[in-house]
Protein backbone atom coordinates (compact mmCIF):
# COMPACT_ATOMS: atom_id res chain seq x y z
CA UNK A 1 0.00 0.00 0.00
CA UNK A 2 1.09 3.69 -0.61
CA UNK A 3 -0.02 7.06 1.31
CA UNK A 4 0.95 10.49 1.61
CA UNK A 5 1.69 11.85 4.74
CA UNK A 6 2.83 15.18 6.12
CA UNK A 7 5.98 15.94 7.75
CA UNK A 8 7.22 19.68 9.08
CA UNK A 9 5.18 20.82 6.15
CA UNK A 10 7.11 18.03 3.79
CA UNK A 11 4.93 15.82 1.74
CA UNK A 12 5.83 11.99 2.13
CA UNK A 13 5.09 8.82 0.47
CA UNK A 14 5.32 5.69 2.32
CA UNK A 15 4.62 2.11 1.33
CA UNK A 16 3.71 -0.80 3.76
CA UNK A 17 2.06 -4.01 3.80
CA UNK A 18 0.59 -4.19 6.98
CA UNK A 19 -0.52 -2.13 9.77
CA UNK A 20 2.44 -3.10 11.74
CA UNK A 21 4.83 -2.10 9.11
CA UNK A 22 3.04 0.96 8.98
CA UNK A 23 3.50 1.74 12.49
CA UNK A 24 6.91 1.19 12.41
CA UNK A 25 7.88 3.59 9.39
CA UNK A 26 5.88 6.00 11.04
CA UNK A 27 8.09 5.68 14.59
CA UNK A 28 11.46 5.68 12.26
CA UNK A 29 10.64 8.64 10.28
CA UNK A 30 9.48 10.49 13.58
CA UNK A 31 12.56 9.98 15.45
CA UNK A 32 14.61 11.63 12.18
CA UNK A 33 14.00 15.00 10.97
CA UNK A 34 13.18 15.47 6.86
CA UNK A 35 15.96 15.98 4.63
CA UNK A 36 16.15 19.34 3.61
CA UNK A 37 17.69 21.14 0.88
CA UNK A 38 19.74 24.29 1.88
CA UNK A 39 17.97 27.24 -0.03
CA UNK A 40 21.52 28.49 -1.71
CA UNK A 41 21.85 25.13 -3.63
CA UNK A 42 21.94 25.30 -7.53
CA UNK A 43 21.53 29.31 -7.29
CA UNK A 44 22.15 31.63 -9.97
CA UNK A 45 25.81 32.20 -8.82
CA UNK A 46 26.25 28.60 -8.73
CA UNK A 47 24.03 27.45 -11.77
CA UNK A 48 25.14 29.95 -14.31
CA UNK A 49 22.66 30.93 -17.18
CA UNK A 50 25.69 30.84 -19.77
CA UNK A 51 28.67 29.09 -19.84
CA UNK A 52 31.67 28.86 -22.95
CA UNK A 53 32.25 25.41 -24.35
CA UNK A 54 34.63 23.61 -22.88
CA UNK A 55 34.74 25.40 -19.63
CA UNK A 56 34.36 22.96 -16.31
CA UNK A 57 32.03 24.71 -13.69
CA UNK A 58 31.67 23.18 -10.21
CA UNK A 59 28.57 22.52 -8.34
CA UNK A 60 27.63 21.70 -4.34
CA UNK A 61 24.61 20.85 -2.88
CA UNK A 62 24.04 21.15 1.24
CA UNK A 63 21.63 19.25 3.26
CA UNK A 64 19.45 21.02 5.98
CA UNK A 65 18.52 18.11 8.70
CA UNK A 66 18.14 14.72 7.97
CA UNK A 67 19.93 12.05 8.90
CA UNK A 68 23.31 10.75 7.74
CA UNK A 69 24.83 9.10 5.48
CA UNK A 70 23.37 11.11 2.83
CA UNK A 71 23.61 9.95 -1.25
CA UNK A 72 24.06 12.41 -3.63
CA UNK A 73 23.50 12.38 -7.16
CA UNK A 74 23.78 14.24 -9.87
CA UNK A 75 22.31 13.84 -13.30
CA UNK A 76 23.40 15.94 -16.41
CA UNK A 77 21.64 15.38 -19.23
CA UNK A 78 23.63 16.69 -22.65
CA UNK A 79 22.49 18.47 -25.57
CA UNK A 80 22.88 14.85 -27.76
CA UNK A 81 20.90 13.08 -24.97
CA UNK A 82 23.22 11.13 -23.00
CA UNK A 83 22.93 11.24 -19.38
CA UNK A 84 26.39 11.81 -16.95
CA UNK A 85 25.98 10.81 -13.30
CA UNK A 86 28.16 12.01 -10.26
CA UNK A 87 27.79 10.01 -7.28
CA UNK A 88 29.59 12.87 -4.84
CA UNK A 89 28.73 15.73 -2.90
CA UNK A 90 30.22 18.19 -5.16
CA UNK A 91 30.48 17.88 -8.86
CA UNK A 92 33.45 19.56 -11.26
CA UNK A 93 31.51 18.95 -15.13
CA UNK A 94 33.27 20.34 -18.44
CA UNK A 95 30.63 21.65 -20.86
CA UNK A 96 31.83 19.96 -23.96
CA UNK A 97 29.13 20.70 -26.52
CA UNK A 98 27.07 23.56 -27.37
CA UNK A 99 23.71 23.53 -26.35
CA UNK A 100 21.44 23.32 -23.18
CA UNK A 101 22.49 21.19 -20.61
CA UNK A 102 19.97 20.09 -17.49
CA UNK A 103 22.05 19.89 -14.31
CA UNK A 104 19.96 17.95 -11.81
CA UNK A 105 20.75 17.16 -8.04
CA UNK A 106 19.31 14.15 -6.00
CA UNK A 107 20.09 13.90 -1.99
CA UNK A 108 18.69 11.20 0.10
CA UNK A 109 18.87 10.97 3.36
CA UNK A 110 18.95 7.90 5.81
CA UNK A 111 15.92 7.79 7.14
CA UNK A 112 13.29 5.25 5.89
CA UNK A 113 10.65 6.51 3.42
CA UNK A 114 12.21 10.17 3.59
CA UNK A 115 11.40 12.13 0.49
CA UNK A 116 14.64 12.66 -1.56
CA UNK A 117 15.62 16.55 -2.17
CA UNK A 118 15.86 17.51 -5.67
CA UNK A 119 16.53 20.47 -7.35
CA UNK A 120 18.09 21.72 -11.01
CA UNK A 121 18.64 24.17 -13.17
CA UNK A 122 18.86 24.72 -16.69
CA UNK A 123 22.70 26.04 -18.78
CA UNK A 124 23.09 27.29 -21.85
CA UNK A 125 26.51 26.17 -23.22
CA UNK A 126 27.79 28.52 -26.05
CA UNK A 127 30.54 29.08 -28.55
CA UNK A 128 33.52 30.82 -26.66
CA UNK A 129 34.35 33.74 -28.15
CA UNK A 130 37.35 34.88 -29.97
CA UNK A 131 39.50 37.13 -27.96
CA UNK A 132 39.62 40.38 -28.89
CA UNK A 133 42.64 41.14 -31.35
CA UNK A 134 45.56 42.13 -29.65
CA UNK A 135 47.25 44.62 -32.45
CA UNK A 136 46.50 42.32 -35.35
CA UNK A 137 43.07 43.56 -36.44
CA UNK A 138 42.77 40.21 -38.52
CA UNK A 139 40.25 36.61 -36.76
CA UNK A 140 42.26 33.41 -36.76
CA UNK A 141 45.08 34.64 -38.80
CA UNK A 142 47.00 31.26 -38.64
CA UNK A 143 44.11 29.29 -40.01
CA UNK A 144 44.24 27.21 -37.04
CA UNK A 145 40.21 26.35 -36.72
CA UNK A 146 38.18 26.33 -39.33
CA UNK A 147 36.23 22.92 -41.26
CA UNK A 148 37.47 20.95 -44.11
CA UNK A 149 37.47 23.54 -47.52
CA UNK A 150 36.97 26.73 -44.86
CA UNK A 151 38.59 28.48 -42.53
CA UNK A 152 37.24 30.35 -39.60
CA UNK A 153 36.76 34.13 -40.33
CA UNK A 154 38.17 33.63 -43.57
CA UNK A 155 35.95 33.08 -47.23
CA UNK A 156 37.30 32.78 -50.87
CA UNK A 157 36.41 33.27 -54.79
CA UNK A 158 38.04 32.94 -58.09
CA UNK A 159 37.95 34.28 -61.67
CA UNK A 160 36.87 31.26 -63.77
CA UNK A 161 36.34 27.91 -62.38
CA UNK A 162 39.78 25.97 -62.80
CA UNK A 163 41.10 27.13 -59.04
CA UNK A 164 41.33 24.67 -56.38
CA UNK A 165 41.45 26.40 -52.94
CA UNK A 166 42.15 24.05 -49.92
CA UNK A 167 42.10 24.30 -46.25
CA UNK A 168 43.40 22.78 -44.42
CA UNK A 169 47.70 22.38 -45.90
CA UNK A 170 50.49 21.86 -43.60
CA UNK A 171 51.65 25.18 -41.57
CA UNK A 172 54.66 26.75 -41.58
CA UNK A 173 55.93 25.42 -38.30
CA UNK A 174 52.89 22.67 -37.66
CA UNK A 175 49.56 24.06 -37.66
CA UNK A 176 47.39 24.81 -40.44
CA UNK A 177 47.82 27.20 -43.72
CA UNK A 178 45.62 27.87 -46.66
CA UNK A 179 46.35 27.01 -50.47
CA UNK A 180 45.27 27.95 -53.51
CA UNK A 181 46.35 26.19 -57.09
CA UNK A 182 46.04 26.29 -60.68
CA UNK A 183 46.95 23.58 -62.31
CA UNK A 184 47.22 25.00 -65.80
CA UNK A 185 48.35 28.61 -66.85
CA UNK A 186 45.46 30.96 -66.51
CA UNK A 187 45.96 34.78 -68.03
CA UNK A 188 43.90 37.37 -66.30
CA UNK A 189 42.26 35.38 -63.68
CA UNK A 190 43.20 34.76 -59.77
CA UNK A 191 41.80 33.38 -57.12
CA UNK A 192 42.19 34.67 -53.15
CA UNK A 193 41.33 34.38 -49.53
CA UNK A 194 39.98 36.94 -48.27
CA UNK A 195 38.64 38.64 -44.78
CA UNK A 196 37.45 42.18 -44.48
CA UNK A 197 38.92 44.34 -41.15
CA UNK A 198 38.04 48.47 -40.28
CA UNK A 199 40.01 50.99 -41.08
CA UNK A 200 40.44 54.77 -40.92
CA UNK A 201 42.07 56.44 -43.73
CA UNK A 202 43.89 58.82 -41.29
CA UNK A 203 45.65 55.97 -40.16
CA UNK A 204 48.39 53.74 -41.89
CA UNK A 205 48.88 49.96 -41.49
CA UNK A 206 51.70 47.15 -41.81
CA UNK A 207 50.75 43.66 -44.00
CA UNK A 208 52.53 40.90 -43.08
CA UNK A 209 52.45 37.22 -44.01
CA UNK A 210 54.37 34.41 -45.44
CA UNK A 211 54.17 33.18 -48.44
CA UNK A 212 55.35 30.12 -50.44
CA UNK A 213 55.34 28.91 -54.22
CA UNK A 214 55.08 25.59 -55.71
CA UNK A 215 55.85 25.67 -59.43
CA UNK A 216 54.14 28.66 -59.51
CA UNK A 217 54.85 29.82 -63.22
CA UNK A 218 53.58 33.12 -65.46
CA UNK A 219 54.44 36.24 -66.90
CA UNK A 220 53.73 39.87 -66.48
CA UNK A 221 51.95 40.42 -63.31
CA UNK A 222 51.74 36.87 -61.71
CA UNK A 223 52.12 34.90 -59.12
CA UNK A 224 51.20 34.92 -55.12
CA UNK A 225 50.98 38.03 -53.07
CA UNK A 226 48.94 39.70 -50.59
CA UNK A 227 47.07 42.43 -51.32
CA UNK A 228 44.38 45.27 -49.65
CA UNK A 229 41.27 46.10 -51.16
CA UNK A 230 40.02 49.50 -50.03
CA UNK A 231 36.14 49.67 -49.80
CA UNK A 232 33.56 52.72 -48.86
CA UNK A 233 30.54 52.80 -46.19
CA UNK A 234 28.32 51.93 -48.70
CA UNK A 235 30.42 48.61 -49.74
CA UNK A 236 32.37 50.18 -53.17
CA UNK A 237 35.63 49.59 -54.21
CA UNK A 238 37.93 52.43 -53.88
CA UNK A 239 41.35 51.51 -55.05
CA UNK A 240 44.06 48.06 -54.20
CA UNK A 241 47.50 48.42 -52.59
CA UNK A 242 49.99 45.77 -53.73
CA UNK A 243 53.20 46.32 -50.72
CA UNK A 244 55.39 44.02 -52.34
CA UNK A 245 55.59 41.98 -56.02
CA UNK A 246 54.29 38.75 -56.85
CA UNK A 247 56.47 35.45 -55.71
CA UNK A 248 56.82 33.15 -58.59
CA UNK A 249 59.12 29.47 -58.99
CA UNK A 250 59.13 27.15 -55.92
CA UNK A 251 60.15 29.22 -52.94
CA UNK A 252 60.18 28.13 -49.11
CA UNK A 253 58.28 29.49 -46.87
CA UNK A 254 59.14 33.87 -47.39
CA UNK A 255 58.27 37.00 -45.23
CA UNK A 256 56.65 39.91 -46.61
CA UNK A 257 55.37 43.20 -45.26
CA UNK A 258 54.73 46.71 -45.97
CA UNK A 259 53.13 49.48 -45.31
CA UNK A 260 49.63 50.74 -46.74
CA UNK A 261 47.46 53.77 -46.77
CA UNK A 262 43.55 53.45 -46.81
CA UNK A 263 42.20 55.36 -49.59
CA UNK A 264 40.27 58.64 -48.88
CA UNK A 265 36.66 57.50 -47.81
CA UNK A 266 37.72 54.39 -46.75
CA UNK A 267 36.07 52.74 -44.19
CA UNK A 268 37.00 49.04 -44.84
CA UNK A 269 39.95 46.97 -45.88
CA UNK A 270 39.50 43.35 -47.69
CA UNK A 271 43.09 41.35 -47.15
CA UNK A 272 43.50 39.25 -49.78
CA UNK A 273 45.87 36.40 -49.93
CA UNK A 274 46.17 35.94 -54.30
CA UNK A 275 47.46 33.83 -56.80
CA UNK A 276 47.08 35.53 -60.31
CA UNK A 277 47.71 34.74 -64.12
CA UNK A 278 50.20 31.94 -63.12
CA UNK A 279 49.94 28.04 -62.92
CA UNK A 280 51.34 25.91 -59.92
CA UNK A 281 50.10 26.34 -56.23
CA UNK A 282 50.67 29.06 -53.14
CA UNK A 283 50.32 28.58 -49.96
CA UNK A 284 49.73 31.54 -47.00
CA UNK A 285 50.13 31.62 -43.21
CA UNK A 286 50.88 33.46 -40.27
CA UNK A 287 49.22 36.94 -41.60
CA UNK A 288 48.66 39.94 -40.17
CA UNK A 289 47.32 43.49 -40.01
CA UNK A 290 47.93 46.12 -37.85
CA UNK A 291 48.31 49.50 -36.92
CA UNK A 292 51.71 51.04 -38.64
CA UNK A 293 53.61 53.43 -36.39
CA UNK A 294 55.59 53.77 -39.95
CA UNK A 295 53.70 56.83 -41.26
CA UNK A 296 54.27 57.05 -45.17
CA UNK A 297 55.16 60.65 -46.21
CA UNK A 298 52.74 63.01 -47.58
CA UNK A 299 52.10 63.10 -51.12
CA UNK A 300 53.14 66.33 -52.52
CA UNK A 301 51.34 68.47 -55.05
CA UNK A 302 52.60 68.43 -58.34
CA UNK A 303 54.56 71.40 -60.16
CA UNK A 304 52.77 73.75 -61.70
CA UNK A 305 54.81 76.18 -63.79
CA UNK A 306 58.66 77.24 -63.32
CA UNK A 307 59.58 80.82 -63.91
CA UNK A 308 63.46 81.88 -64.32
CA UNK A 309 64.27 84.94 -62.97
CA UNK A 310 66.99 87.32 -63.77
CA UNK A 311 68.50 89.72 -62.06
Amino acid sequence: MREIIELDGFARQIEYNTMADRAWILNSIMDCPSCRANASVLSPANCPSTVDQGSTHPFSVVPEGGTPPYIYTWEITCPDGNVDVINTPTASYTFALVGTYTVKSTIKDNCPGSTPCINSCVIISQVAPLPPPTGNLLLNPGFETGVLGSPDNWWNFQQGRLAVLTYPEPGRVGGSSIGTEYPSLEENKQASWGQGVPVSPLKSYKLSGWVKTSNVMGSGWAGAFLQIDWIDPAGKYLNSSFPFSPQLGTVDWMYYEGVVTPDPGSSQGTVLATLINASGKAFFDDMSFTESEIVPPPTCPPMTSCELTVG
